[in-house]
């Protein structure tokens, strides 16, 4: 019971209260100072549905100024950075123009050398050629020679040999008997060697060559052309018919 005494003494309480507010909001406070009072109308703004303006900020001219400033050094930077381009390029291209040509050069007198090494070789081949010819040719001349000069030397020899041969018809009876015999003659004519190389089969045939050569010793100097080692060597042939 108490509780719902207090409860309603609140209650009642906070009506008055509220019924206080109400009053004092309603009327109007005049102070003693100001007695002025200010009647303020309210207008109603009605809400239009008007698609809202995009208004856009026009650019300052200090920004436009600073791009264009900024343009100006990019562009004259580019072409600067061109200009160098095109000098290094140009600077390679003439690097490698004369390079091209020092190589040309180059080539022109390897080729020039080539050319005068193969004529040298040419040549020395064609003095080795012709050194060669005329040693063949000497060569033969003086084969030619000794051969002329061994042919006259050996007829000389020969016709003093053969006219020492002597031998009896009657011994031989007409019979072909031929010894072969072999001899060496020093620079001097002297008679150094002789033996039989090939006998005939007669001993009185042989021992007669043998005689023939002995009663020669010596014979003529043999010329120096045709000598070998300090002699000459010669295979004198003794046919019978030779005697007929």
């Amino acid at each position: 019971m108490k509780l719902i005494s207090v409860l309603l003494s609140v209650l009642i309480h906070l009506s008055f209260v509220l019924i206080y507010l109400v009053i004092v909001h309603d009327k109007p406070i005049i102070s003693k100072k100001n007695q002025n009072v200010y009647n303020v109308q309210l207008i109603s703004i009605k809400h239009k549905s008007a698609k809202k303006k995009i208004i856009r900020s026009k650019p300052k001219k200090t920004v436009t100024k600073h791009k264009d400033i900024h343009r100006k050094i990019h562009k004259k930077t580019a072409i600067k950075h061109k200009k160098r381009e095109n000098k290094k390029y140009v600077n390679i291209k003439k690097k490698i123009a004369e390079l091209k040509k020092k190589a040309k050069i180059a080539e022109k007198k390897q080729m020039k050398e080539k050319v005068l090494r193969e004529e040298k070789i040419r040549q020395k081949l064609i003095e080795h050629r012709i050194e060669a010819m005329k040693n063949e040719i000497a060569e033969k001349e003086n084969e030619e020679k000794t051969k002329i000069a061994v042919a006259n030397y050996s007829g000389v020899i020969n016709n003093i040999i053969k006219n020492n041969w002597g031998v009896e018809k009657g011994i031989i009876k007409n019979k072909q008997f031929i010894t072969k015999v072999d001899i060496k003659i020093d620079y001097k004519g002297n008679i150094i060697y002789s033996a039989i190389e090939k006998g005939s089969g007669n001993k009185y045939v042989d021992t007669t060559a043998v005689s023939a050569i002995n009663k020669s010793n010596p014979l003529p100097r043999p010329p120096k052309d045709i000598l070998d080692s300090g002699y000459v060597e010669f295979i004198i042939t003794f046919d019978t018919r030779e005697k007929e």
